[in-house]
């Protein structure tokens, strides 16, 4: 080999190296080392860090618990600990403690008081109770195992529990374990690690919502006492050395102490800061990465909610005290807690389904305690009578808000006193704030454990039956000849993570209750068409766009676009709620039948001239579309065979088939389609 391809291998060697040095950057600081904070105890355990960064840790032997300061300095906090081991913040900023002496689990406050949280499981005392870790929810999993003296033991194993974040349950999650020890969860609250110190191996599980565990997974081929995590996902062992392993389960790198470590945490002002406990003393050593990020209290920030085609913006609250409410104008109950999320309803018409509120109602009991949202939005057309109707037909504690315009404040007719509250707007408004956006519920909680279950007609044809499933509001699906057609599908109507399929997606137009682009995208296959408008198009991509008075043949069903617009209802003055042109009401033929829907639109010239039409669904609520009489006058014109009203809200669709009474060639069939 010649000089000049020694040289160019030389090269190409150094800069794989240097890849690989960048691929596998130490995540401690660069020039940083383990440094020795204080000495002189018996055996240390259990840093945790308060919400300020000062650091807490036990000497189980002697008895106590210390607090290291962000000052430097070294205190005592609690004298006869119990013997507490593993310790934790909780949102309030109460000390919890794994007590292994008193075989017990208590809550420190910060007068210094404890309170027992749990003692015994199915009233057998636990065995020495070891570490532990809060979840999102407030729901504490701590392990119990026994180490030394296996006397006096009553529980029969070594075991993991689980404490509802009300305190009133007690589960044990783990009990084929050696030897339970270090615990730590993600942020999320979806994955908890458990190290079994007896078989020296830890597992990843997966969290339910009920705080059960499932799918048991090996993570790391050893064990560890305490362990902790940061906020790139690597879990923190503790064994000989700090062995680090990334989210994948591969270790990555190695922090080696002059004395075994114990346990570990991130503290300091700026969470970078890793805290060792090992034997006899305290270490720390400053990191590249941060501890993992748990929700803290916003002092104050304000967001906006607006509708998507930013007609509206409403001011939006987050994270004031109470007090502060009170000096704006915000009316609170007297025994209000900061665990409220206050609720608001923006008009009836965009009123969320019940099985949208109960699962609503299943999320609020996730949200952090802490948080506050008051959303203040006006209702003027809704009237009390139907708020409060609706409020006892669901039977899910709430609290109703009404803006007041023109004093300048908002006033709640408060319910139930049970906490927490929960926070309802339309699908038009998004609340852009990390960790809380109203603009994911329908992905996050609207998954119902059962199947609504919808009406539905079946209209007979030369080509075989046209089966309907009402839906509701605007949503409709048909389904014919073997094929699935959704008219407008929204999640706010129906949970579609086990609808079917859809061969034919029709959308009306762009409005939120109408056009749901994540359940166009979880009903859509390769052999799906949508058909929508260009207003819609601008938001979904891969359809089909049909202007007014187009005409198209689509998966075999001839589809024509009706013209769907306001004449006499307008935001404003010469603003309608629908202009002409930009949503399209559609005309589908399956088989000898002509079938009408007519998206959000009134009595228009096109409508009235329409000519055999087998079925039609009709828009009928207020300011929006059409009142009864509106929607008899167009059924008296074109005289469809079957008229369903739809998209009724409020409306008392009788009467409807009063104003019809004396059409005897139209029947009115009222379905729910609210």
């Amino acid at each position: 080999m010649n000089t000049k391809s020694r040289g160019l291998v030389a090269l190409l060697i150094l800069a794989a190296a240097m890849v690989w040095s960048n691929a596998r950057a130490s995540l401690v600081a660069e020039g940083a080392k383990v440094e020795k904070l204080a000495g002189g105890f018996a055996f240390t355990e259990g840093p945790a860090a308060d919400a300020q960064g000062n650091v807490f840790f036990t000497d189980i032997p002697n008895n106590r618990i210390h607090k290291w300061s962000l000052d430097g300095k070294l205190s005592t906090f609690r004298e006869n600990s119990g013997g507490a081991n593993g310790l934790y913040f909780d949102k309030d900023g109460n000390l919890l403690a794994c007590e292994g002496g008193g075989r017990r689990l208590v809550s420190i406050n910060e007068k210094n008081e404890a309170t027992v949280l749990a003692d015994n499981y199915q009233g057998k005392k636990f065995n020495s109770l070891n570490d532990l870790y809060i979840d999102p929810k407030g729901g504490i999993y701590f392990t119990d195992p026994r180490y030394g003296n296996r006397d006096g033991m009553e529980q029969g194993g070594e075991h993991v529990y689980y404490l509802s974040p009300d305190q009133e349950k007690l589960t044990r999650v783990i009990d084929d374990m050696v030897r339970p020890n270090g615990v730590v969860g993600t942020p999320d609250g979806k994955t908890l690690y458990v190290a079994d110190h007896g078989s020296d191996k830890t597992f990843a599980y997966q969290i339910e919502q009920n705080g059960s565990l499932s799918g048991k997974k090996l993570f790391a081929p050893e064990g560890s006492d305490g362990m902790t995590i940061d906020n790139e996902g690597n879990i923190y062992l503790t064994r000989r050395v700090v062995a680090v392993y990334n989210k994948s389960g591969e270790k990555i790198e190695e922090i080696k102490v002059p004395e075994g470590p114990a346990n570990v945490t991130f503290g300091g002002s700026d969470s970078q800061t890793l805290f060792i406990t090992a034997r006899t003393s305290l270490y720390s050593v400053k990191m590249r990465v941060k501890g993992a990020e748990r929700k803290k209290k916003t002092e104050y920030e304000e967001l906006t909610i607006g509708t998507i085609d930013t007609v509206i913006e409403t001011p939006v609250l987050t994270g004031k005290s109470l007090p502060e409410l009170g000096k704006m104008g915000i009316e609170l109950p007297g025994d209000a807690s900061e665990k409220m999320i206050l609720v608001c309803l923006w008009d009836v018409q965009q009123r969320p389904s019940r099985n949208y509120v109960k699962e609503l109602a299943k999320k609020a009991g996730e949200l952090a305690e802490e948080d506050v949202v008051v959303v203040c939005v006006q209702v003027a057309d809704v009237e009390d009578n139907v708020i409060n109707e609706w409020v006892k037909e669901n039977e899910i504690p709430f609290a109703m808000g009404r803006s007041v315009a023109e004093e300048g404040k908002s006033t709640f007719d408060w319910g139930v006193k049970s906490m927490p509250w929960l926070v309802l707007t339309d699908r038009m408004h998004i609340v852009t704030s990390e960790g809380f956006a109203l603009g994911d519920l329908d992905e996050q909680i609207l998954k119902a454990d059962v199947d609504p279950k919808f009406e539905q007609d079946v209209i007979k044809t030369v080509a075989g039956d046209l089966r309907i499933a009402f839906i509701g509001h605007g949503t409709l699906m048909f389904t014919f000849g073997g094929k699935t057609i959704h008219v407008d599908p929204v999640s706010r109507e129906a949970d579609y993570t086990n609808m079917p399929k859809a061969d034919l997606i029709l959308i009306t137009h762009e409005h939120g209750d109408h056009l749901d682009p994540k359940v166009i995208e979880m009903l859509r296959t390769e052999e799906t068409d949508l058909v929508l408008t260009q207003a819609c198009a601008e938001r979904v991509d891969g359809g089909i766009i049909m202007k007014n008075g187009d005409v198209k043949t689509v998966q075999g069903l001839r589809i024509e676009a009706v013209p769907a617009y306001n004449i006499v209802h307008m935001r404003s003055a010469g603003n309608p709620f629908h202009p002409k042109g930009r949503g399209n009401g559609y005309i589908i033929t399956f088989g000898d039948k002509r079938v009408y829907i007519a998206g959000d639109t009134e009595n228009t010239p096109e409508m009235k001239r329409l000519k055999d039409i087998d079925v039609a669904f009709l828009p009928m609520n207020l300011p929006y579309t059409m009142t009864p009489e509106m929607v008899a006058d167009a059924a008296k014109a074109f005289k469809p065979k079957i008229l369903y009203p739809y998209h009724y809200g409020q409306t008392d669709p009788n009467k409807l088939v009063e104003l019809l009474k004396d059409s005897k060639d139209i029947e009115v069939r009222i379905r729910d389609m609210r």
